[in-house]
């Protein structure tokens, strides 16, 4: 899932972005994971330097009650996240020229309007044509999923990682499951969903890639990827699993 950060200083505003956010999510769950919501800059900035997100969504409000204005938030997003997709909600009809001049690359300008309807409506629209740009760039190069283990960066082709969870004996530490074998590395799972928004989530300790389901048994929910390993999902997520694969073989 892709990280999805919000950030308007209204808390009118705010909550109704909430509200508008919840209902979109209900309807796509296995899209976005909704990272953070807040009407402070300097919490986004935080969490730009604590999770170093890739591929993300951001929701800006341009003028914000404080030393940081919403372009300003951009450009450090920007810097931190190349591939993001940063879009401004506004009623500042000179914002657009200001962002072509600081070379910020917005996506798109949402007017803040009167009418909440509306601004569902746009939300909504935005998300999908975000969403359909972060998938189909995935599509473009070969990926790699790149860690750190004793000392050394490795990086393994994404299309051989099957899935990924936390290891049973340290909490601390990750089992990554490849079609080449196994590793062991110190990480979180929750840093892991946010750098490689590709993986899915199938229950608190787990990820999968995807790509490498061959197919799934929704009544004893195991999960059957490449080479024959099966990994079973939580049941709190049965209807994410069953949104995100539209033709699973049911078993």
């Amino acid at each position: 899932m892709y990280p999805l950060i919000i950030c308007e200083d209204s808390i009118g505003q705010l909550n109704a972005i909430k509200q508008i956010i919840n209902l979109y999510t209900g309807f796509y769950e296995s899209r976005f994971n909704v990272s953070l919501i807040t009407s402070s800059p300097h919490e986004v900035l935080d969490y730009l330097e604590t999770y170093q997100p890739k591929k993300g969504v951001f929701l800006l409000d341009v003028h914000l009650n404080s030393t940081i204005d919403g372009l300003d938030l951009a450009e450090a997003i920007r810097k931190n996240d190349v591939n993001a997709k940063i879009v401004f909600i506004t009623t500042d009809e000179h914002a657009a020229p200001l962002t072509f001049k600081r070379n910020l690359e917005a996506m798109s300008f949402i007017e803040k309007p009167s009418n909440v309807e509306e601004l569902r409506k746009n939300i909504f629209e935005t998300l999908n044509i975000a969403y359909n740009r972060l998938t189909t760039s995935l599509d473009e190069k070969k990926q790699l999923f790149t860690f750190s283990r004793y000392g050394e960066t490795v990086n393994i082709d994404f299309e051989k990682v099957l899935y990924l969870q936390t290891s049973i004996e340290e909490s601390h530490k990750l089992t990554l499951t490849t079609t080449l074998g196994e590793y062991e590395f110190s990480g979180s799972l929750i840093k892991c969903e946010e750098n490689f928004p590709e993986l899915f989530r199938i229950s608190k300790s787990a990820l999968i890639n995807p790509g490498n389901v061959v197919s799934i048994n929704y009544k004893n929910r195991d999960i059957v990827l490449k080479n024959n390993h099966i990994i079973q999902y939580a049941f709190r997520r049965a209807k994410s699993i069953k949104e995100k694969f539209s033709n699973p073989n049911k078993n």
